[in-house]
């Protein structure tokens, strides 16, 4: 499961809270009923060429520094974009592109041979923003 979360201003004043108790609370719930899939945290913030992506936790770390990092988010300020909001077109590119490496590794997907059926794992990615993403 990755998560990918807004950090620009937008998120202010309560946004990133929610969106940090609502991952919080989500992982809680998800550990409590025995999953144990792998975990990722993205981080992404408004700039003025490219948006700015960080992998906060890859696919693989422990629980314990995923939780870590979703403390530790706070809002971010990069250069003088005057607030556009954040493009997510290249986080989710990010997020899909460690994703399909993380599936190669382990086998899970095989190009040109089929899928296994017994291999399948789903993949989830939940991004979480301010409604005034472009």
């Amino acid at each position: 499961m990755i998560f990918v979360c807004d950090q620009s201003q937008g998120m202010a004043g309560g946004n990133l809270d929610i969106a940090k108790a609502a991952i919080e609370q989500f992982v809680n719930v998800y550990m409590k009923q025995g999953f144990s899939h792998p975990l990722m945290l993205l981080t992404c913030s408004e700039s003025t060429e490219e948006p700015v992506c960080i992998t906060r936790c890859s696919l693989g770390d422990p629980v314990g520094l995923f939780e870590k990092e979703v403390k530790m988010m706070d809002t971010v300020t990069v250069g003088t974009g005057g607030g556009a909001g954040v493009n997510f077109s290249q986080p989710i590119c990010h997020a899909l592109s460690i994703l399909s490496k993380y599936r190669l590794r382990d086998n899970m997907d095989t190009f040109g041979y089929g899928r296994h059926l017994n291999n399948l794992v789903p993949a989830n990615i939940f991004v979480f923003t301010d409604r005034d993403t472009p």
